[in-house]
């Protein structure tokens, strides 16, 4: 990529700004150009500038917008800059030049081609040193740089433009020099217009800075449009806004104030016409007779005389009065032409005898006082006085405004200096641009808090509640008022929550309809029957699995493989959720297969990995603790494949089975697994589990751990497989402390040498319509346990007596009937089933309502159900627990 970025041509670069939109970059380009004319027109576009004694230059402005095009914009947009910025120097030049230079030496065609040229040089420069983006000083330096070569260039070409203008200007203008002094006055009037070196100092440092600002602006302030808030991006805006109306008044003030300073001299030198016309009237005479002999006089012939003459007759009290510094330059002429002479003068450099074109050596100067004086208005004029001195020589440069009027016999001329007429404009321009700065910033200022009241908090607060609303909260009610607009915004984003929340909850449920098929199908999926095997008394088998998302991806399972084996084992898949479930399934299928044959343990995982393996495009595993037990002869045969290693209790003391026997399952194909065998005694109990027993975090993001499991067991080495089970997972959630469950939750205890025993309960409104359905539920697990029809017809009768009471009594006083929670255990080697029922109502025990000592009375007074109770089960107790009722029975078969 960057090989092509170096091959673009120079011209296709568009500049540090390039990523802005093309409204942007016209916008850009719009300020500069208004930057252009404001310089331009407010005499800042080449301010000549001393530097002591008669040591001049220029501090050409306008390069500095060429130079922010090159940098900003680009190549082709510092070409245009500069194009325009030359056609507005012609421009000015034109309408109101500045100086001797711009009268002289600008025209259209020079001025465009050395912009024009800065500009592409510029541009190309720029676009060379930033294509690949330098950061730091790198960047500043490549541009000073460039900046430094633009600047002594332009600097050159502005010096032969000079030497060629005057050049020309002199030949035009001056009758009778020799080459010598022609071409001693050319080079003296460049050198006097300003050294080069000098002027590349002052042009560099013009065009770095501002070119150094659009790099600074580029890093700090300028930031995508996806980036900026909305008050940013207004506030750039509106300041740019503002900037470009704060510069359009400077220079239309400028402007403006020029002409009206121009129209008051023109009326100042009006009114002294005036005046010296009045005081000539009074001397007609004199004035015809003078100006006849001086017309014929010989001034060469006899110079010392015509002196004399002129002292004694001439006009020179008429104009003394006249101050040059307020009045301006006061002449009186026979006419107004070169040939003319002057007959009275207010200064000294133009002296009375002398011929007028001796005094202005441009004809242009001549051209002008003669359109003065046939029009009646006033007229810009260049004086070229040149004073030679010991071989130096100086220029008044300064731009001339003359007003002439033509008598019968004169012809009187006021001239000013541009200085002196426009003294007071800077003053005028200045209070001008403070108080357009002071309004347009409180402007600025109003406009912002209007916007930010109006628009900006509405969209903001529009925007917290958005944000509430993207979190989850749709509860959150949009409220941003203030406008129409915002209204309807409003209203829309909460019409548009309530319908998303109507759709949300339409998915949730179906969601969740399908999560609890999911899980219902899982479930079925895991042997939920307990104990799974009541028939054989070698061993009890308890497990349990609480997934931390609806459905998950730990599972347990154990099946008879023959006769005398039972196979079993605990699994965790490395996902949550549906995916882990579905591979839960998968792999619990695969184990099942091989495991069930019969085939060597090793043999069967190495070959359940293997089809794991095959279809597993998801990379998920599953870590597995297997095992096949003999339960005649208490054979333990096992293959740990990368699970955590369970726990043995032998003799009342745990320990770890830590052999290992294999990777995990689902990744490699070709994993090889080995087995380990030992042989259990009476009372041993095996405690399997996944990492969401010792990986449990509470509050403090602290593990449950390894040595905390070693010590709950300790602490309890005498439960049993349901009960050790049970008493786990109250631990665990215990040191949870409510924190989300973040892993799915697994255990497995089997124990050797230990009939199963059975649990079960239900909760049932205590009512007679729901006695069926409490004989059913304590029925079903009678038939599991293959209770004889005898045994079966004793205990539904003492339950129906007991459950009939609890109806009849407990709740007697009570609106609404309570409930009853109806309880069993089941225990082998003799089969015995303890049946309770527990009823929070009043203090009952029916048992005092049995008779003690003759039995008939049973029949007069009631209590035959009690007693028939008694006499059909082995026992039953009552207590009052708190505010509990519990009845017990127990019968054997």
């Amino acid at each position: 990529m960057a090989r092509k970025r170096d091959k673009l041509p120079l011209f296709r670069w568009h500049g540090m700004l390039g990523d802005m939109s093309t409204g942007q970059r016209m916008m850009t380009l719009l300020v500069l150009f208004v930057t252009v004319v404001t310089l331009t027109f407010t005499q800042m576009g080449m301010l000549h500038i001393s530097v002591g004694g008669d040591r001049n230059a220029y501090v050409v402005y306008l390069l500095a917008p060429i130079a922010v095009a090159a940098v900003a914009l680009g190549p082709l947009w510092s070409v245009v800059t500069g194009l325009f910025s030359g056609a507005m120097l012609a421009l000015h030049a034109v309408v109101q030049p500045h100086g001797y230079y711009e009268a002289v030496a600008v025209t259209p065609t020079s001025t465009m081609l050395l912009f024009g040229f800065s500009g592409l040089l510029m541009g190309l420069l720029i676009a060379l040193a930033l294509r690949k983006d330098p950061k730091g000083w790198r960047r500043y330096a490549r541009v000073a740089i460039a900046c430094v070569v633009v600047s002594w260039l332009f600097s050159i070409g502005f010096f032969f433009n000079a030497l060629f203008s005057i050049s020309a200007h002199l030949v035009m203008s001056s009758d009778g020099l020799s080459v010598q002094d022609m071409s001693r006055r050319v080079v003296k009037s460049v050198m006097r217009m300003g050294e080069v070196p000098l002027q590349v100092v002052f042009d560099s440092i013009i065009m770095a800075l501002p070119s150094m600002a659009v790099g600074w602006f580029k890093s700090h302030v300028w930031l995508p449009v996806d980036q900026q808030h909305m008050k940013r991006t207004f506030s750039l805006w509106l300041l740019l806004v503002v900037s470009l109306g704060f510069m359009l008044t400077v220079t239309v003030s400028h402007v403006v104030v020029s002409q009206q300073e121009l129209a008051n001299a023109q009326a100042s030198m009006n009114d002294r016409l005036n005046s010296l016309e009045r005081r000539l009237g009074l001397q007609d005479e004199r004035v015809r007779l003078f100006v006849s002999a001086a017309k014929d006089w010989d001034v060469q012939a006899d110079e010392a005389q015509f002196e004399r003459f002129l002292e004694a007759y001439g006009l020179e009290a008429v104009v003394k009065d006249y101050s040059v510094d307020v009045d301006g330059v006061m002449l009186i002429t026979d006419a107004p032409k070169k040939d003319s002479l002057i007959l009275g003068s207010n200064d000294d450099r133009y002296g009375v005898g002398k011929e007028l074109g001796s005094c202005f050596d441009d004809e242009e100067a001549i051209e002008g006082i003669v359109r003065s004086a046939q029009n009646g208005t006033i007229e810009r004029i260049v004086l070229d006085t040149y004073q030679d001195d010991d071989d130096e020589m100086s220029i008044i440069a300064d731009m001339n405004y003359v007003l002439a009027r033509n008598l019968e016999d004169t012809t009187i001329i006021a001239i000013k200096t541009s200085s002196a007429i426009f003294a007071n404009r800077d003053d005028n321009v200045l209070w001008i641009t403070l108080s357009s700065f002071v309004l347009l910033a409180f402007v600025f200022r109003l406009v912002s808090k209007l916007l930010d009241r109006v628009v900006i908090k509405p969209v903001g607060s529009a925007n917290k509640d958005l944000e509430a609303i993207s979190n989850g909260d749709l509860d959150t009610i949009v409220d941003a008022r203030g406008s129409l607009e915002m209204c309807s915004l409003s209203d829309g984003i909460n019409t548009t929550v309530d319908t998303l929340r109507g759709w949300i909850d339409v998915a949730e449920r179906r969601i969740d309809q399908e999560l609890t098929t999911a899980k219902a199908i899982q479930s079925s999926a895991l042997p939920s029957t307990f104990p799974p095997f009541p028939d054989i008394h070698e061993f009890d088998i308890y497990a349990s699995m609480n997934a931390a998302k609806m459905v998950g991806g730990d599972f347990y399972d154990f099946f008879l493989i023959d006769d005398e084996t039972v196979g079993f084992l605990i699994a965790d898949v490395s996902g949550k959720g549906i995916p882990g479930a579905l591979f839960m399934m998968a792999a619990k299928a695969e184990l099942d297969n091989y495991m069930s044959t019969g085939m060597d343990l090793a043999e069967a995982i190495m070959t359940a990995n293997f089809r794991l393996c095959a279809g597993n495009d998801a990379g998920m595993f599953v870590t597995v603790w297997a095992a096949t037990l003999n339960y005649r002869t208490g054979l333990l045969t096992y293959v740990n494949a990368g699970h955590n290693p369970p726990l043995l209790r032998h003799d009342g003391a745990w320990s770890w089975l830590k052999q290992k026997g294999g990777l995990f399952m689902g990744t490699f194909e070709q994993a090889k697994y080995r087995s380990s065998q030992m042989t259990l005694a009476h009372g041993d109990e095996l405690l399997l589990y996944t990492d969401g027993v010792n990986e449990a975090f509470n509050v403090n993001e602290e593990e449950y751990g390894n040595d905390r499991l070693e010590g709950f067991l300790t602490t309890h080495s005498n439960l049993h497989p349901r009960e050790l089970v049970g008493e786990l997972r109250k631990s665990v959630s215990a040191w949870a402390e409510g924190t989300e469950q973040s892993d799915d939750i697994t255990i497995m205890s089997l124990e050797y040498g230990k009939a199963p025993n059975a649990t079960g309960s239900i909760v049932i409104p205590a009512t007679l319509e729901h006695l069926d359905e409490v004989i059913d539920f304590i029925d079903a697990e009678l038939a599991r346990r293959l209770c004889s029809f005898g045994a079966q017809h004793k205990i539904d009768m003492v339950l129906e007596e007991l459950f009939v009471n609890i109806c009849h009594y407990v709740y007697a006083d009570c609106k609404e009937p309570g409930s009853c929670r109806v309880e069993y255990l089941y225990k082998g080697n003799p089969s015995t089933i303890a049946v309770s029922l527990i009823d929070e109502g009043v203090a009952f025990n029916p048992l005092d309502r049995a008779p003690t000592d003759n039995p008939l009375d049973a029949v007069e007074n009631g209590g035959l159900g009690i007693l028939l109770a008694i006499n059909n089960a082995d026992d039953i107790a009552y207590i009052r627990d708190g505010d509990k009722n519990v009845l017990t029975f127990t019968k054997s078969w």
